[in-house]
C-alpha cells in the first residue's frame, strides 16, 4: 500500500475509526452541511455568491469530501485520479486556490468534531487529521 505523509493509506483499523466517528456524528442527528458552510462562508465570504443551487449542491459537496477521506482510508483506487479533478470540477465557482481546499478539509474535520461533541474522541480526531493531512498532500502534488 502507498504511504502518504507517514500515513499508511488503506489501513483497515484507521478506516474503522473514521467510520465509528461518523456514527458518533450521526447519533447527534444534526445536519452538518449548514454548519460547515456557515464556517466556510465566514472565512471565504466571496464563495457564497459563487455557489449556485446551494440547496442541491452543498450536501453533495460535504458528502464528497467525507467519501474522499474515507476512500483514502480504505485505499480506493479512484482516489488519486479523483484528486486531479477539483480545479476542473469547481471552475464554475471561480478561481479556487489550494489554500481554500486545505482549509475546507480542516473545517470539515472541525465541524464533525463539534457536532459529535462529547461523542468525539482523541482517536477520531487523530485519524481524521492524519487523513486530512494526507489528502492535502495529494492535492498539493496534483494542483
Amino acid at each position: 500500500m502507498p504511504v502518504e505523509n507517514d500515513l499508511l493509506v488503506g489501513d483497515a483499523a484507521r478506516a474503522d475509526v473514521l467510520e465509528r466517528s461518523l456514527w458518533a456524528v450521526a447519533e447527534v442527528d444534526r445536519d452538518i452541511t449548514p454548519i460547515f458552510f456557515d464556517r466556510l462562508f465566514a472565512h471565504y465570504p466571496e464563495q457564497r455568491r459563487s455557489l449556485h443551487y446551494a440547496d442541491s449542491t452543498c450536501g453533495a459537496m460535504v458528502n464528497e469530501m467525507i467519501e474522499t477521506l474515507m476512500g483514502l482510508a480504505t485505499g480506493e483506487d479512484w482516489l488519486e485520479r479523483w484528486t486531479q479533478n477539483p480545479g476542473m470540477a469547481h471552475r464554475c465557482y471561480g478561481d479556487i486556490g489550494l489554500p481554500l481546499y486545505a482549509d475546507s478539509i480542516d473545517m470539515l474535520i472541525n465541524t464533525l468534531a463539534r457536532v459529535a461533541g462529547h461523542g468525539w474522541s482523541k482517536a477520531f480526531d487523530a485519524a481524521w487529521l492524519e487523513h486530512g493531512a494526507a489528502l492535502k498532500g495529494i492535492l498539493a502534488r496534483v494542483y
